[in-house]
């Protein structure tokens, strides 16, 4: 009897276990995770991004606003445009209810149609993700100027200066190359007037129109300037001086070349009274124009007073003989950054003939305009009579 009892409790206990196991209780659903299930994420996107035409080389700007009308964060992992478009944010995240405002800049690189559609890529549940973009790339209305320079009775010439030298491009300038050839873009349309000028040349001239987006062709035969004469000046400096300078400013030359006499000559003992005359005279010139003083240099005057010297004994001949050499010897003595450069002249006998003549001529007058901070001036009479100028700026 009490082994029947004990063996039934125990096959009902095991029928109670395995019929647990097979009926067990149903999960309690995650409160949490119906909640994320519910939140939304819609996008929207507003702004003209018709940008109609723009000029090739330069840009326009629009905003597309993408805004979130959802009620979860929404994540945008990139934003994609097309060619010639670009665009300042392309991946971040929005809140519910907010919004990010996007540049898109139009930068077309030829004459023709842009168009297709800016695209938004995330974790949008709905809601719009691109938008048209559209825009036509048009001719620049710049203009230009371009053509060639020949010496008079001869070939092509190199090295010309070609200056704007009035109208919006004033004081635009560039240089011919070895074929005499030059060009000048980016120009705004108009009526100017273009001159070409090189040391030991007379400044030649030339009126033009400019049309919109044209270019001008234009060709300019350079005459030899006259050669500089040992006789007494006039009274009134013509407008242009006999002496032509150096208008190339060389900087920094690696192997100053050696005059052919020695590059620090004997100065003479003190200035002459027409050097401070001049440098007061360009210094109030500069004033003018927005620029500041020239102060005078004891090494650079020597550089100066030493070819004034040699030209007035005839030692080397009128002109720039030697300019390296002395851009060399004030480089070592001051060392480098300055702006080189050098005006001559001779045969004037004032100092405003001379300051007047120089101012004359594009070139002397470039010089004088510079950015050098620094000068030496010195006039020096020959055993005839005739004065001789050097001014070096640096």
């Amino acid at each position: 009897m009490i082994r029947s009892f004990c063996r039934g409790v125990f096959l009902l206990a095991l029928a109670a276990s395995a019929c647990e196991k097979a009926s067990p209780t149903a999960p309690t659903p995650d409160a949490s995770s119906s909640a994320a299930q519910a939140l939304t994420r819609v996008v929207s996107l507003g702004g003209n991004l018709a940008f109609g035409s723009v000029e090739v080389g330069r840009t326009a700007e629009s905003t597309l606003t993408i805004a979130n009308g959802g009620t979860g964060t929404l994540s945008i992992a990139s934003i994609t445009a097309p060619e010639g478009y670009s665009l300042n944010w392309t991946n971040g995240t929005i809140a519910p209810g907010g919004s990010q405002q996007v540049t898109v800049r139009f930068a077309p690189t030829a004459a023709r149609s842009y168009q297709g559609s800016v695209a938004v890529s995330g974790d949008q549940t709905g809601g719009t993700v691109t938008a048209p973009v559209s825009g036509t790339g048009t001719a620049s209305a710049l203009s230009a100027i371009a053509g060639t320079v020949t010496e008079r009775g001869a070939g092509p010439l190199g090295g010309v200066n070609i200056e704007i030298r009035d109208g919006p491009d004033a004081k635009r300038t560039t240089t011919t190359d070895e074929e005499g050839r030059f060009s000048l873009a980016g120009l705004q349309p108009g009526s100017v007037t273009v001159r070409a000028w090189k040391s030991g040349y007379s400044d030649t001239d030339q009126r033009t129109a400019i049309a919109a987006g044209g270019v001008v062709t234009l060709t300019f035969s350079m005459p030899k300037a006259a050669a500089p004469s040992n006789s007494t000046p006039p009274s009134t400096p013509p407008s242009t001086p006999t002496t032509p300078s150096t208008p190339s400013t060389p900087t920094t030359p690696s192997t100053p070349s050696t005059p052919s006499t020695p590059s620090t000559p004997a100065p003479a003992s003190s200035p002459t009274a027409y050097e401070a005359q001049i440098l007061g005279l360009i210094n109030d010139y500069r004033r003018s124009i927005g620029k500041p003083a020239l102060a005078m240099n004891q090494v650079i005057w020597q550089q100066a007073s030493g070819h004034s010297q040699n030209m007035a004994s005839g030692a080397v001949l009128f002109g720039h003989d030697g300019f390296d050499g002395r851009i060399g010897a004030i480089i070592a003595a001051l060392g480098g950054g300055g702006y080189g450069a050098e005006n001559v002249a001779m045969g004037f006998n004032s100092a405003a003939a001379v300051v007047n003549a120089w101012l004359g001529s594009a070139g002397h007058r470039a010089n004088i305009e510079g950015k050098a901070t620094r000068t030496g001036i010195a006039a020096v009479q020959s055993r005839t009579g005739t004065w001789y100028y050097t001014q070096i700026f640096y």
